[in-house]
């Protein structure tokens, strides 16, 4: 699924959780590289996110098993690409004023948003909670 969304378009601005990216912008914001001022402020809001945030993605992960997929230039919502092992797509981890949700895919996203199901906000991720 994930190979068909950047076959269908690169970038998207003002979808959900801030701007869908396109590769070139994933690669630039994960070499911390502000090609423009958009990219800039999402580069900002993630890497404060990652030292003020003690269960966000980039705080658990190594950069190798994260790529920014969405990002906000004005708040600190964003959704990252976990990549697993073993797995044929990455897993997809959600952060708004809902809190935190993980998603299994982006096929499980995409019908998660597309009908308002916030459950898996409900669900415990924290490290402390497990």
């Amino acid at each position: 699924m994930l190979s068909e969304r950047f076959m269908f378009c690169g970038s998207w601005e003002m979808a959900t959780h801030g701007d869908w990216l396109s590769i070139n912008e994933m690669v630039s914001i994960a070499s911390n590289d502000a090609v423009d001022g958009r990219i800039a402020e999402i580069i900002g809001y993630k890497n404060a996110a990652a030292l003020d945030w003690p269960n966000d993605a980039c705080g658990l992960f190594r950069s190798d098993r994260l790529s920014l997929f969405a990002g906000s230039d004005i708040t600190y919502t964003r959704v990252y690409l976990l990549w697993l092992d073993e797995a044929s797509e990455p897993e997809l981890w959600a952060y708004d004023s809902n809190g935190e949700a993980r998603y299994p895919n982006l096929d499980a996203y995409l019908r998660a948003v597309l009908s308002d199901d916030l459950s898996a906000y409900e669900r415990k991720w924290h490290l402390a909670d497990l």
